[in-house]
């Protein structure tokens, strides 16, 4: 939820970027800013269920500075609104 880069990470662990963008990719299938990015979609579809906070509210809790940034993020990652996908799965058995 934090703003996090891939410096930061290599700073942390006294490794190159280089380095631990290419052994993470080939561990994970993703970059290290894809994952962190598939981590915050996936936390805000969770409270999108389970809450009744706005958008505007989860996409600060789940680390976007930006509104129109989140959706934009998660309509690219789910292919819906963050507001239709609320509506869609309060809505499945």
């Amino acid at each position: 939820m934090e703003n996090i880069s891939l410096q930061d990470i290599a700073d942390e662990l006294n490794m190159s970027q280089y380095y631990i963008s290419h052994a993470f990719k080939r561990t994970t299938g993703y970059s290290p800013m894809q994952y962190v990015i598939r981590r915050r979609i996936g936390e805000a579809q969770s409270y999108l269920f389970s809450t009744d906070k706005t958008v505007t509210e989860i996409a600060y809790i789940v680390g976007y500075n930006s509104a129109s940034n989140f959706n934009n993020a998660f309509k690219e990652m789910v292919n819906m609104s963050p507001q239709r996908y609320r509506e869609f799965s309060r809505h499945q058995p």
